[in-house]
């Protein structure tokens, strides 16, 4: 890329102050670096100008690599603009709001959010099952509910309308273990470890260990012979290969480091 001649500096001085771009793209060399160099630099700044706005940290590592009087110049620049990003061709032109819409405020009362709430609960069963929105918490789906600026788990809310104050350090309890369930006589309060001792005693915790995890490659049978050909004095590299692992898998697991389970 050959640098602008001087007869056209003027003119693209013009199209860089139009369009926003900083006015040293056009200034000639003032480097020991080649005048080719310095360029090709400038020509590389102003395309990570213009994605700037998605990746700064382009346009930071670029500046490391230029001469110090076009670092200065830059930051000097950057301080006093911002980058003109045109929008994208397949975003949307922002609808503006009307005047009815700003001045709009929320009338909705506390009745009316908890009409809504039990409005989106099915209570034919003995469990009062929630329909409305879902998201999953630790692999279990919770329902979710919006009121007075505020996201509430489903049941926790119900538990809330009920009795009143939830204390912080308590969990609001399942005793039909339904995830769904928002009847308030099938909740109780309780602590994280007496919510987790129950579920114990319930026999619901989901342990994936060993063969049951998806992406185990041995069976606990082949865990005791690699343990018992390595007590046998088998070299941890050879039981590998014959069962086509790493070395290091063998080597925790005759160290009991993984595969605890396993005698």
């Amino acid at each position: 890329m050959t640098p602008f001649p001087c007869d056209h500096l003027g003119h693209l001085r013009k199209l860089l102050r139009a369009t926003g771009l900083p006015p040293w793209f056009c200034r000639p060399a003032t480097s020991a670096m080649d005048s080719e160099q310095i360029t090709q630099l400038r020509k590389q700044v102003r395309q990570a100008w213009l994605r700037l706005a998605a990746d700064q940290r382009a346009l930071t590592k670029l500046l490391g690599r230029c001469p110090p009087e076009l670092v200065a110049e830059t930051k000097a620049w950057l301080s006093e603009a911002r980058p003109r990003c045109a929008p994208s061709r397949n975003q949307k032109p922002r609808r503006a709001r009307s005047e009815a819409a700003l001045n709009r405020k929320n009338t909705k009362t506390r009745d009316d959010y908890v009409r809504a709430f039990w409005a989106s609960v099915d209570k034919t069963g003995e469990c009062w099952v929630w329909r409305g929105p879902v998201a999953r918490t630790s692999g279990l789906p919770r329902g979710r509910f919006f009121m007075l600026g505020q996201r509430w788990i489903a049941h926790r809310l119900s538990w809330w309308l009920q009795h009143g104050e939830i204390p912080s350090e308590l969990c609001v309890c399942h005793r039909c273990d339904n995830s769904l369930c928002v009847r308030p006589d099938h909740l109780f309060l309780g602590t994280q470890q007496a919510n987790v001792a129950d579920m114990d005693r319930k026999g619901r915790r989901v342990s994936v260990r060993g063969e049951r995890c998806g992406s185990a490659k041995l069976t606990a049978e082949q865990v005791c012979a690699a343990r018992e050909r390595h007590a046998r004095g088998e070299s941890q590299a050879s039981i590998a290969r014959s069962l086509n692992i790493a070395p290091v898998t063998i080597n925790q697991i005759v160290h009991r480091k993984i595969w605890k389970h396993v005698a």
